[in-house]
């Protein structure tokens, strides 16, 4: 069935769209986003696995693989990250069913299969570096609220050096915004925590 909220075709029995649509209430569900720069790594990375799979699942001479090729298409599109709308067009392209021969869409499976586990495994170096970084950057509250956030970047010693939460900026600071009331405020070092480094994927 094809997904009202993002166009992706999904079989019949799915519950629920990658977009995060539900057939069942016809509503999209909000992705818990307070960890934004793991949530976003996480999601791609479960959508590449399941892209995986439904390629890998396929048959020599799958009369469906041009059908398997329009959902993993539609799957990576529905993520909405630039990195994988290459991967996207390329699978856009072979689920033309007179576009490519058999033999030719069976080598664009082993080519997409390949260029996605190495995707992989570029996410998961960088998940390792940036947990090398920072412990903290995920483990803020906010100076006005207390709520819980986050940051997308860390200084390259920041957890090593002493901080305070301040409404302020100081000599070494680091601004954060809260999604809860709406604030920014400002994480201040104590002495220079060293040059601040993404986290987010």
């Amino acid at each position: 069935m094809k997904c009202p909220n993002c166009g992706a075709v999904n079989f019949g029995t799915t519950k629920a769209c990658e977009c995060g649509y539900k057939f069942s209430s016809k509503q999209v569900r909000e992705a818990r986003k307070t960890k934004t720069g793991q949530y976003e790594q996480a999601r791609v990375k479960e959508t590449l696995i399941r892209c995986v799979k439904e390629l890998e699942a396929s048959p020599p001479g799958d009369y469906f693989l041009d059908v398997r090729f329009q959902r993993v298409a539609s799957m990576l599109q529905a993520t909405g990250f630039s990195k994988l709308q290459g991967l996207a067009a390329q699978c856009a392209r072979a689920a033309k069913p007179y576009g490519m021969s058999p033999d030719e869409q069976h080598q664009a499976k082993l080519a997409f299969v390949a260029a996605a586990r190495a995707f992989l495994e570029q996410i998961d170096t960088f998940r390792s570096h940036a947990m090398h970084i920072s412990l903290l950057a995920n483990d803020l509250h906010c100076r006005y609220c207390n709520q819980p956030n986050s940051s997308d970047k860390w200084p390259l010693q920041g957890d090593r050096v002493g901080f305070v939460y301040n409404e302020e900026p100081g000599a070494h600071s680091l601004e954060i915004y809260c999604p809860h009331c709406k604030k920014n405020w400002y994480v201040n070092w104590d002495r220079d925590p060293g040059p601040i480094e993404p986290l987010g994927f």
